[in-house]
């Protein structure tokens, strides 16, 4: 019996289909997301994950103009330049991780320049 929350066949991952770039895996997940209710989505980069160089702003634009539901960026979120474009974008929220725990960004600063 197939996944009721799927159309892919019982037994086959919806988001595992060698025909389907990943761009398109990550819209058809977005998608699905927002047809469910869901408000608010974490979205990590996770080639940029810990990596302190930089976060995937165009990735985190194209998803904010498509979608209705919160975006928490993470993954690359290095400095006070990345918090910053990311609140241009108007972006909800930002995983500071790594970059906090290195000193790159100071968190008191990080939220008064996202407000």
């Amino acid at each position: 019996m197939a996944d009721p929350h799927t159309s892919a066949p019982e037994g086959q991952d919806p988001w595992e289909d060698e025909d389907t770039d990943r761009d398109l895996k990550e819209f058809a997940f977005f998608s699905q997301m927002e047809q469910l209710g869901v408000k608010t989505v974490i979205c990590t980069d996770i080639s940029r994950d810990g990596a302190m160089r930089g976060t995937n702003r165009e990735m985190y634009a194209e998803l904010q103009k498509k979608y209705a539901m919160d975006i928490i960026a993470s993954g690359g979120v290095s400095s006070m330049e990345d918090v910053e474009k990311l609140a241009r974008l108007q972006i909800h929220g930002a995983i500071v991780g790594k970059a906090y725990y290195t000193g790159a960004i100071d968190l008191a600063q990080a939220i008064e320049v996202a407000k």
